[in-house]
């Protein structure tokens, strides 16, 4: 099962559970969570699943007394304070009983909680309220990505381990998707090794409540380790790195998370596979839906044209991967075939 289809299924698994016991259902999202919903499934797809309206939060909204919400948000403390806003009139109050879902998890000493636990009339609302860990945009079957804003200087020097922490966070949470505890292995450099320091921490803490809630018993070991073993001064330094293991239940031993530093690398945009999707994605800043505006002066007069590009065009699966010079051959043989 690819990484796309298991965040499927946890959303809809999520979605069924809270269907079944409420029968008029409407789902709120922010416009990160709204990304990270519409590139997991179509807005039909929940309409079939029991939910009767998708809304924005920030979006002038119309009081629906006799629906349950569930309120899938990001983690900021923006959309929660809108959220407790609609419930701010108890005579008035938008909803009937409200699920609160976050895609990220929440620290103990982040406001939000705080913020929620203050206002007693959304407390005696709440049905559920929970963090399903998709904090991260899938992408592909294959690829997801984040939003990351900082620049080469944040890192170099890095004066904030928060950064990294982020990071991991969101790293944490795709492995929560794919149920999987891998094997780290770093590039010996001292952002790396920070970084899988961070990292290694946290998904200890996570297959520490995994086993609590599964009971587990009999398990596997995996390692973490640096990836210049042949250091050996290295290795001397960081002794307790690899003698340090933990265990996870899983029948394969392959899944490992590699941490390199790509900024010493100065050779990336000359050793680039220059493929159809890598050409069109990673070089251009390309919207996957725009609008195409003609010069309404000239003689010939063309109307507006919406161009539509997504991953469910069969020719863009096709040809994502295939390189230019392949790919014109490629086409040539079509039309060859196609002229008969």
């Amino acid at each position: 099962m690819s990484l796309k289809e298991y965040c499927r299924e946890r959303i809809f698994n999520v979605i069924n559970k809270i269907t079944e016991k409420s029968r008029y259902v409407i789902m709120i999202v922010d416009l990160n969570s709204y990304k990270i919903l519409s590139l997991l499934c179509k807005n039909e797809e929940l309409l079939e699943r029991g939910v009767s309206l998708i809304e924005l939060i920030n979006c002038e909204r119309d009081n629906l007394e006799d629906f349950d919400c569930i309120y899938f948000l990001s983690s900021n403390i923006q959309s929660v304070d809108i959220m407790i806003n609609d419930f701010k009139d108890e005579k008035c109050a938008k909803y009937k009983n409200i699920h609160i879902l976050f895609t990220s998890n929440i620290s103990k000493d982040n406001q939000i909680l705080d913020l929620i636990a203050s206002n007693n009339f959304i407390l005696k609302r709440i049905k559920s309220c929970a963090c399903i860990n998709l904090h991260f945009f899938a992408y592909e079957s294959r690829i997801f990505y984040f939003h990351n804003s900082l620049s080469l200087f944040n890192y170099f020097p890095l004066i904030n381990n928060d950064i990294l922490s982020q990071i991991s966070s969101i790293l944490l949470s795709v492995c929560s998707c794919l149920k999987i505890f891998p094997s780290i292995r770093y590039q010996n450099s001292e952002l790396c090794r920070s970084f899988s320091h961070i990292f290694y921490n946290s998904i200890k803490n996570l297959h520490t409540i995994y086993n609590d809630k599964n009971k587990i018993t009999n398990t596997n070991i995996n390692t973490y380790s640096n990836k210049n073993n042949d250091n050996q001064s290295d290795n001397n330094n960081n002794n307790h790195m690899n003698n340090d293991i933990y265990h996870y239940n899983n029948n394969r031993n392959d899944d490992i998370l590699l941490i390199l530093d790509r900024s010493i690398d100065t050779s990336i945009l000359f050793i680039h596979d220059y493929s159809y999707q890598s050409l069109c994605y990673d070089l251009l800043n390309i919207n996957t839906i725009y609008e195409m505006q003609f010069d309404q002066t000239k003689i010939n007069e063309q109307p507006n044209e919406h161009i539509y590009s997504n991953t469910c065009n069969d020719t863009y699966y096709d040809d994502k991967n295939t390189e230019m010079g392949g790919e014109k051959k490629k086409k040539k043989k079509k039309k060859k075939k196609y002229r008969g």
